[in-house]
């Protein structure tokens, strides 16, 4: 009953961190070419220039905290998901009978 917990659990927490890497990478390459774009305009000023780069900048960062938002929220659920499966298979959460790896939280990706 509790592998069963644990195998759901791990599928999801590896899930989220594919969504996760995928939508990473692609805001990555957003910024990327933002930037690229905003280094080689033709005919730009300095103040057109920081203004373009900023805009890069502010646009990643916005991206990224909803990507990590998403991907708490979903490492959250796994384990929430996690705790109420063992409860029901009679092992109750932070055990001497549950191992101490599965006791966990898991990692929050903001620290």
């Amino acid at each position: 009953c509790v592998a069963v917990a644990v195998s759901v659990r791990e599928t999801a927490i590896g899930a989220a961190f594919t969504t996760y890497a995928g939508a990473q990478t692609s805001a990555l390459s957003t910024r990327a070419t933002a930037l690229n774009a905003a280094w080689s305009a033709p005919s730009t000023t300095p103040a057109l220039l920081r203004a373009a780069v900023n805009v890069a900048w502010k646009a990643y960062n916005t991206t990224h905290r909803a990507i990590v938002k998403t991907h708490n929220l979903a490492t959250k659920t796994a384990w929430s998901s996690f705790k109420t499966s063992s409860k029901a298979c009679k092992i109750q959460e932070g055990s001497k009978d549950l191992p101490r790896e599965s006791a966990g939280e898991g990692q929050d990706m903001t620290r």
